[in-house]
């Protein structure tokens, strides 16, 4: 795949509720850099965590915005403020959490890309409920697989008549959202 320039401008990027007022920015996704990296901003309430994890293609780097946040990287703990620039290698164990009493705002990269794709399918996923939910309204006879071909998901099942009723059975470029997910490991959260 040839890469070639990509500049998303604010507000035009596609936006993960990841939840009450937690999202994430997606500014540069695998499709559009080849799969070489990929970037989003995080805005955090206070209190808000990571799980501790790991990647096992990626490495990842955390650049603070806003907030007070602490870090666990392998056995090292730390915490700073604007400013702060983590790095956390693939392989190695890490969380964050967002310390401070105010809403925080970081910003990401992975590189390669392949640890975002969570993010990529967790953004196609959200917008297929929407779809879902409008059509509903509109017309509850309306079958959901039609909505999610146009966004190009389908059923693991061969009966592409049946509803959309579980998006956990949903693919997306041939690949579960379970097996994107496999590229992290999840293990006990960060301490307070």
């Amino acid at each position: 795949m040839k890469t070639e320039c990509f500049v998303t401008l604010p507000g035009q990027e596609p936006v993960w509720n990841m939840a009450p007022g937690r999202t994430a920015a997606l500014k540069l996704q695998n499709e559009q850099t080849g799969q070489s990296v990929m970037a989003f901003e995080e805005i955090t309430p206070a209190g808000a965590e990571t799980p501790l994890h790991l990647h096992h293609n990626s490495d990842e780097v955390m650049y603070v915005l806003s907030g007070q946040y602490t870090f666990k990287v392998g056995d090292h703990f730390s915490s700073g403020g604007p400013g702060t620039c983590v790095f956390m290698p693939r392989g190695i164990p890490h969380a964050w959490k967002n310390s401070g009493t105010e809403t925080g705002r970081a910003f990401f990269i992975y590189t390669p890309g392949e640890a975002g794709k969570v993010f990529e399918e967790s953004v196609r996923l959200q917008r297929l409920r929407r779809l879902r939910r409008q059509l509903t309204r509109r017309s509850p006879s309306f079958s959901a697989v039609t909505a999610g071909k146009s966004l190009g998901l389908h059923r693991s099942e061969s009966n592409s008549t049946e509803r959309l009723s579980a998006l956990g059975s949903c693919w997306v470029d041939g690949r579960s959202l379970k097996s994107v997910r496999k590229e992290m490991i999840w293990n006990p959260r960060l301490p307070s």
